[in-house]
């Protein structure tokens, strides 16, 4: 079809319902196809679409979030005695039911979604009933004027190797970058995705990493396993079914393995580093206990310059550089360790020290337990204004330094005030990063007088964290003027 693009990100909204909602893939667990969803129309990766020529007129359907590997499927679902079809994002396969043809609509712009799976028979239906019920399905294909069954693509953009290709970003960041000196996003409690109330994020780690983010704040708890000791992955008191390493003790239930999946990440994206905040969470162990099992973890990738390859083997801050050099951060994990209540991880053998950063850590003013080079905003018990509060002031302290300034700034866009408060996590997530958005916005519109170097934010750990904001500090740390090594 001639008027559609494999090189364009479509937004699809009903033409019944109008722009305010759209189709979206949301996010979903690994072997577990989610099904897809109307949802309000905004800023998000899921309600981007790329549609793709297979050939005989057909397309797949992939979303900017879950990437080329998911595809929108027509599945059959057998329930009780009858069989069902549902909207699925199933993994990318040669099943028909992922080979989808759009049938214009006779007298305006709009289209009809039928499947292959179903012989053209039946096309996506939206319906909203009386009552509150929901209900997007596979219904059977009528004539032109039933305008449920038509829709409306958007463009929203060309799909071009740009900044906000959030895959290989950092591939446009000079090797002379400190990785203090890069506007990073990240996220708190980057695994919290169960538990009553404790939630703070509903992104997986693989879908943090492939929209942009490179900094993770990982709580592990010390677990003896029948034949090794591992790390279960805890917010609190919950389990977020997840361990350090898939190759060593876990238990049956786990679902995600942080250096498999950030591993493999860099593998297929060599240009990239993440950064791992490495924290006790339950059942902290003394320091020895602790990084001796740790060590033992890391160590059976390899002998040394295969492990060099993977993990940035110094104690200071590096610099991007290139994969190839044993000493930079490009292509490798960067483990900065930090201290919980009761425990310190001083020393470690390979990666970075930060101490105890709790609340608040004024590289001018040390206090007992901080360390040198880092610069923290973390006061996460305050009320919604206070934290604002806090936050703005230290953003702009990050912005006031010059490039050849080597403190690591990290602003915690997070916190939590319940049962006090009944606030959670995402009642401070909505609130806070419009606002974060916003002083953004702002700073990078002023005249470039201001700001002869660029805008440096320092890294920026948020729960639930958006589109926009991430790309506002990717795009502040490509457009970064980064000094040349002294």
């Amino acid at each position: 079809m001639d008027n559609i693009s494999e090189n364009t990100w479509y937004r699809l909204s009903n033409w019944f319902m109008g722009p305010s909602l759209s189709l979206e893939a949301p996010a979903s667990f690994p072997g577990v196809p989610g099904k897809a969803i109307m949802a309000a129309t905004r800023s998000a990766r899921g309600q981007l679409w790329k549609l793709t020529p297979q050939g005989n007129d057909t397309y797949r359907l992939t979303s900017s979030l879950l990437g080329d590997g998911i595809s929108l499927e027509a599945k059959s679902i057998k329930q009780g005695r009858r069989n069902t079809v549902d909207l699925v994002m199933g993994k990318t396969s040669s099943a028909i039911g992922q080979l989808w043809k759009l049938i214009p609509h006779p007298d305006n712009d709009t289209y009809r979604l039928t499947n292959l799976l179903l012989n053209e028979k039946y096309s996506i239906k939206y319906v909203e009933y009386v009552g509150g019920k929901k209900e997007l399905f596979m219904d059977k294909t009528t004539d032109s004027s039933a305008i449920r069954q038509y829709w409306r693509l958007t463009s929203n953009g060309s799909i071009t190797y740009t900044a906000k290709d959030t895959e290989k970003w950092m591939s446009l960041v000079s090797d002379n970058a400190l990785l203090s000196q890069l506007s990073l996003p990240g996220t708190h409690e980057s695994m919290a995705m169960y538990g009553r109330n404790s939630t703070c994020q509903e992104w997986t780690l693989l879908q943090q990493l492939r929209n942009g983010l490179r900094v993770f704040d990982i709580r592990l708890r010390y677990l003896p396993g029948e034949h090794n000791t591992n790390f279960s992955i805890h917010h609190s008191e919950d389990y977020q079914h997840a361990f350090l390493d898939k190759g060593f003790d876990h238990t049956d239930d786990s679902l995600f393995f942080v250096l498999d999946e950030c591993l493999s990440f860099l593998l297929q994206n060599p240009s990239e580093c993440i950064v791992l905040l490495m924290k006790q969470e339950k059942s902290a162990q003394n320091r020895q206990t602790f990084y001796d099992a740790f060590w033992q973890i890391i160590n059976s990738r390899g002998n040394q310059i295969q492990i060099d390859k993977l993990f940035y083997r110094g104690n200071v801050v590096p610099r991007l550089g290139k994969s190839t050099d044993a000493d930079s951060a490009r292509g490798k994990i960067v483990f900065a360790f930090v201290d919980g209540k009761d425990d310190q991880l001083t020393t470690p053998q390979r990666g970075l020290y930060w101490g105890n950063i709790d609340f608040q850590v004024d590289s001018t003013n040390l206090q007992p337990g901080q360390q040198p080079g880092v610069d923290v905003e973390n006061h996460w018990q305050d009320s919604m204004n206070e934290k604002w509060g806090k936050v703005v002031p230290h953003l702009d302290k990050a912005l006031q330094c010059q490039p050849s300034n080597n403190t690591w700034f990290i602003t915690y866009l997070s916190a939590s005030h319940a049962p006090a408060l009944g606030w959670f996590p995402k009642d401070y997530a909505t609130y806070l990063l419009p606002k974060l958005q916003n002083y953004m916005e702002g700073k990078l519109a002023e005249p470039p007088q201001i700001w002869p170097h660029g805008r440096y934010f320092g890294t920026v750990l948020m729960d639930f964290p958006n589109s926009d904001v991430i790309d506002k500090l990717i795009n502040a740390s490509i457009s970064y003027q980064y000094p040349m090594p002294t």
